[in-house]
């Protein structure tokens, strides 16, 4: 506890006092706490000063740097904890909404099971990469190549192709359809979930094969 770098900037009697209250206290030098504390060599001065005279501004100073060294520990042990339970708190969440979505759009849209709705609708960008994106729902369906998703697409609501042209077609998130139709986020989800649910039961119930491919027509 006493090392060399602080006694060599201590007088013989702060030593001497210093080394005679660490005997007698053995156990309490055991604490971490006390050992972190007085791991400081000015924190170690001002024991030895109030050893050496028991004034109460000695025990004041020896008392308001420990008080403050204390309340480091507690507060950086709270935000560990803090770090710790929001990090928990954020992948559970993340894992609950990676379930819950997903299942719509990892679904297998035949027996098979070897292609899902996601697989179908990212065929469409590897399909018109060189083309800009589609923004209207006729365009969209059109620069669809796989057959099945071709009439699929054809039998949503116009509110649905919409979101769907948007969320697949330009990449735009939720949010950002939302604040473009002026709609909640919430409804844009909705609206998007309910279309490929209804898209791959289409799918699943007609005999287009996935994967079949139609010839696209130019839009002038």
């Amino acid at each position: 506890m006493l090392d060399k770098q602080t006694s060599d900037t201590m007088t013989k009697e702060k030593k001497q006092a210093l080394l005679m209250y660490m005997e007698q206290n053995k156990a309490l030098f055991k604490n971490p706490a006390i050992r972190g504390f007085f791991a400081d060599p000015e924190h170690m001065d001002l024991l030895a000063k109030t050893l050496l005279c028991q004034s109460a501004e000695n025990r004041d100073k020896l008392e308001l740097a420990f008080r403050r060294y204390f309340f480091q520990i507690r507060f950086t042990k709270y935000l560990c904890s803090l770090i710790k339970f929001c990090d928990i708190d954020y992948h559970r969440k993340r894992i609950k909404e990676e379930h819950r979505h997903p299942l719509v759009f990892d679904s297998p849209v035949d027996d098979s099971g070897e292609s899902t709705l996601g697989e179908l609708l990212c065929s469409i960008s590897k399909a018109i990469e060189d083309e800009l994106p589609a923004k209207d729902p006729v365009s969209f369906q059109q620069s669809i190549v796989d057959e099945s998703l071709y009439f699929a697409f054809g039998r949503l609501t116009d509110k649905q192709k919409l979101v769907i042209t948007l969320a697949y077609s330009t990449c735009a998130l939720d949010t950002e359809i939302a604040t473009l139709l002026r709609i909640s986020q919430q409804a844009i989800t909705k609206t998007r979930i309910s279309a490929l649910r209804k898209m791959r039961t289409y799918i699943k119930d007609h005999d287009h094969p996935a994967g079949s491919c139609r010839q696209r027509k130019s839009i002038s």
